[in-house]
């Protein structure tokens, strides 16, 4: 008899499949607001100013700790609600008009127009694809449902056939896509081609809400999509912004360790709750395009410090993708700063990190030693 064990959302608008990253925002008392309407805050709007809600499947919160005279908390408040949702009506899978949406459901071969956001996002994923050599990709989503992970996912589905893992891995590739900007267009070579931003487009929300506070008053503030991180100056104290990784337990939440960010970006990515079991095997959400097929090394988290959260996003899966020899050799050949967190049995786990990583958070940590 066939034994199968579903761990994390298998359908419908699941929360991140990333790992949430815990902000440990010591010295500053956070209010929780589930049920974000972009309408007016209650309560007192002295600093620190925080705020959260629902967006892309998880949620966003800001924390604003210094702000420039005559700044309004309010319509910064709403201004990041307004900013996250254009990139949801552009990018999202999820949105049926959304301009992704109706690129994917195109069959024509000729430059179709898009947003000056989307198309940027687009070429960013490709650039980074093919630095990564196909790591990341963002035509990868046909091969992710094929092994029954997404909106679609349910527990009765079969394993796919190897037949069916190379018959499907043939409409994908991110060479089958091509973006420009000007003027903003997305082609494909392939019809079938299907476009998801969903490795970067939380790293990009992050960016856009970021640049949105530092354009309209804020001075120091954190943003976080679920689990992506960007942070400017300090906190309301003067200390650092300290951001917890989560150990990457399948069942239990802990604190792996903390790490500091001043003008930074970050963001985690980890396979460790959304997988399932079928006959004593585990296979992960993470598709490694390059062969269609689960990952299966011992890789349960990356995470990677970059001055984009956008870039930090897709780094972090293609890491997940390349597992801890590959990605660490990969990380230190190009200067990523990159902790990966590596099963070793028992719940328990072991630290690697590349040389770039150790820099950037040792300089952090002398900050916050200064008096």
């Amino acid at each position: 008899m066939r034994e199968t064990v579903f761990h994390g959302a298998v359908g419908g608008r699941k929360r991140s499949a990333a790992l949430i990253i815990f902000l440990v925002l010591i010295g500053v008392a956070a209010m929780a607001f589930p049920s974000f309407y972009f309408g007016m805050m209650q309560g007192s709007r002295s600093l620190p100013f925080t705020f959260s809600g629902p967006i892309m499947g998880t949620e966003f919160n800001v924390t604003i700790a210094e702000i420039e005279p005559g700044t309004d908390l309010a319509q910064l408040q709403m201004g990041v609600g307004k900013v996250l949702q254009d990139v949801v009506d552009k990018m999202s899978n999820y949105e049926r008009e959304s301009e992704i949406s109706r690129f994917n459901r195109s069959t024509s071969l000729e430059w179709q127009p898009v947003s000056e956001n989307t198309a940027l996002v687009v070429r960013e994923a490709l650039r980074i694809a093919k630095r990564t050599e196909g790591a990341f990709d963002p035509t990868v989503a046909p091969l992710v449902a094929l092994w029954n992970f997404g909106p679609e996912a349910n527990s009765q589905s079969r394993l796919p056939s190897e037949q069916e893992v190379t018959f499907v891995k043939k409409e994908t590739g991110y060479t089958n896509l091509n973006a420009r900007d000007s003027p903003p267009t997305l082609r494909k070579d392939l019809a079938n081609i299907k476009v998801d931003l969903s490795g970067i487009a939380k790293g990009y929300g992050v960016d856009q809400a970021y640049e949105f506070l530092q354009e309209n008053g804020a001075v120091s503030f954190l943003v976080e999509i679920g689990g992506e991180v960007r942070t400017k100056g300090k906190k309301a104290n003067g200390e650092s912004w300290r951001i917890g990784i989560e150990q990457p337990n399948d069942n239990a939440r802990s604190l792996q360790r903390t790490i500091m960010l001043n003008d930074a970006a970050l963001a985690t990515s980890g396979d460790y709750r959304n997988f399932y079991e079928r006959n004593g095997k585990r296979y992960s959400h993470t598709i490694d395009p390059r062969d269609g097929h689960p990952v299966e090394h011992q890789l349960a988290s990356v995470t990677v410090i970059d001055s984009t959260t956008m870039r930090a996003d897709a780094y972090a899966t293609a890491m997940m993708v390349l597992g801890p020899q590959e990605g660490l050799t990969w990380a230190e050949q190009h200067d990523l700063a990159v902790l990966m967190l590596i099963r070793e049995g028992n719940d328990s786990y072991r630290e690697e990190s590349s040389s770039a990583f150790k820099e950037k958070t040792s300089v952090s940590s002398q900050e916050d030693s200064i008096p």
